[in-house]
């Protein structure tokens, strides 16, 4: 389904009845990400998939700017005109700092929030510079950007196995704008370091986390989760794509988190 905002245009699907769960997906990705799994949870909840703007079939911002807080705008305009009041929130890295600007916003509305292969932090200088390198290199070599960007998202150990989606996950990018990526990196590098928040933040709080994460270490996630007063799960198989490298896994941690938020 598609529907105008005053941003542009979102599409998104909607399946299943029961409690509202709302999976957002990451950067360089789709909705399609969460196929599987949003199949699976539509058994027992009503399960939205969104196209963040710009990604998927969702045109790019038309008057807006890119950042995590017009996105959390759309996503909850979304919601709105489905009717769901209160939803659960699960977002995948990018999709999880979404998760965080929604819930910030209007905490009410959100019961739980997990984040999937994500960080309530802001980041660092030094991941900072790094975007600002990542944003030259797309300038330079488009085609070599997204090449390293999705090897890099899977369990260096399991690389092999796992290259049949590596390029899908390319081949699915080829429609993404180049302005859309860099604007989306910009937003990343100043996005709002939500920790302190997440920590008062009364609804369920829960990581899953990979052990073989390139993108975010697994420690220092497990570390912040216990800051943060989260529960967490560690995938002993995963890099930061444990949708692909561990359904199954996935599956019962998404039950186990959604029977504790609706239990």
């Amino acid at each position: 389904m598609k529907k105008q905002f005053n941003s542009g245009e979102c599409a998104y699907t909607l399946s299943g009845k029961g409690p509202a769960v709302m999976l957002i997906h990451g950067l360089c990705e789709s909705g399609a990400v969460w196929k599987e799994h949003a199949q699976y949870l539509s058994a027992s909840y009503r399960v939205m998939v969104p196209d963040i703007p710009g990604y998927g079939e969702s045109a790019p911002f038309k008057d807006a700017a890119f950042s995590l807080e017009n996105i959390a705008k759309t996503l909850f305009a979304v919601a709105d005109a489905e009717q769901m009041d209160q939803f659960t929130i699960i977002g995948h890295s990018m999709g999880g700092y979404a998760a965080l600007a929604m819930a910030e916003a209007q905490p009410q509305r959100i019961n739980g929030i997990s984040l999937f292969h994500s960080t309530s932090l802001g980041d660092s200088p030094e991941k900072q510079n790094g975007r600002e390198r990542t944003v030259k290199v797309l300038r330079q070599n488009r085609d070599l950007f997204f090449r390293e960007v999705f090897k890099n998202l899977f369990n260096a150990h399991r690389l092999e196995e796992f290259m049949p989606m590596v390029n899908t996950l390319i081949q699915e990018s080829a429609g993404i704008e180049t302005e859309t990526v860099i604007q989306t990196l910009i937003a990343l590098r100043d996005r709002k370091n939500r920790f302190e928040w997440l920590t008062q933040y009364g609804g369920k709080k829960s990581y899953f986390i990979g052990r073989f994460d390139n993108v975010l270490p697994a420690e220092e996630l497990i570390n912040e989760a216990i800051a943060a007063g989260a529960d967490y799960l560690v995938s002993e198989t995963s890099g930061h794509m444990a949708f692909f490298e561990s359904p199954e896994e996935v599956k019962q941690y998404l039950n186990q988190f959604l029977n504790s938020v609706y239990g």
